[in-house]
C-alpha cells in the first residue's frame, strides 16, 4: 500500500483519526501480527497496573466503559484526546473519547503519547518493531506509514527504547483493538523539549 503525505489534505487512506494522549494472532488477520523471532513485538508493561491482565476481564471492562460513555456527536472528529492513566482512574473518560469514533472503520490509528521514562528529546519517536502486544493480542504497526513519515520529515525517527517502559501509548492500544480489530497502529512518543 502506498501512502502519500500532503500538507494540503489528510492522508485519507492511511489514517482517519489520531488518538492524542494527554500528560494520551494471526498474520492472516489484518491488524494482527504473528510472533516471529525476527519481528520485534513490544511486550506490555500495563497489565495488572493500568488495565486487566486477563483477556476476558479486559474485554468486559472495555465493553462496560463504552456502554456508559457519552453518546457520539453527529460529526465524526478528526482526532480524539484520551487520558493515559490506569483504567480505574481515567478509563471512563478515555471511553467517552473513543465512543466518538466507535462504529467506524479505520485502516490505521496513530497514537501520540508523551514521554515519562527517558531523557528529554526533540524528535518524534516511532516504535521500530512490528507490533504492540496486549492481553487482546498483538496490534500490527503500520510500517508503510511509518516509512512514509520518516521520508517526509527528519523529525520522525525510529526509537524503540523510548517505547520500552512508556505507558502513554500502550494504554490506548486495548481500546483500539476492541473497537477496530482490523486496524493497524502507529505508536508515536513525542519529545517534550
Amino acid at each position: 500500500m502506498r501512502h502519500e503525505i500532503s500538507h494540503r489534505r489528510p492522508c485519507n487512506r492511511c489514517m482517519a483519526f489520531l488518538a492524542i494522549l494527554l500528560a494520551a494472532c494471526s498474520a492472516s488477520v489484518p491488524g494482527q501480527v504473528a510472533s516471529a523471532p525476527d519481528r520485534e513485538i513490544r511486550e506490555p508493561i500495563g497489565p495488572g497496573q493500568f488495565y486487566s491482565r486477563d483477556r476476558a476481564r479486559l474485554q468486559a471492562g472495555l465493553r462496560a466503559l463504552l456502554e456508559d460513555a457519552v453518546p457520539p456527536r453527529l460529526d465524526p472528529p478528526l482526532a480524539i484526546v484520551a487520558p493515559h492513566a490506569g483504567y480505574i482512574y481515567s478509563g471512563q473518560i478515555a471511553a467517552d473519547a473513543y465512543k466518538q469514533v466507535a462504529g467506524r472503520a479505520y485502516e490505521t490509528v496513530i497514537i501520540l503519547g508523551t514521554n515519562h521514562t527517558t531523557p528529554p528529546f526533540r524528535q518524534v519517536a516511532m516504535f521500530a518493531g512490528a507490533g504492540f502486544r496486549t492481553p487482546l493480542g498483538v496490534a500490527a504497526v503500520d510500517e508503510d506509514l511509518r516509512s512514509a513519515l520518516m521520508k517526509a520529515d527528519s523529525r520522525f525517527v525510529l526509537n524503540s527504547a523510548v517505547h520500552e517502559k512508556e505507558h502513554s501509548v500502550e494504554v490506548q492500544v486495548p481500546f483500539v483493538q476492541h473497537l477496530f480489530p482490523k486496524a493497524r497502529v502507529l505508536p508515536v512518543v513525542v519529545g517534550s523539549s
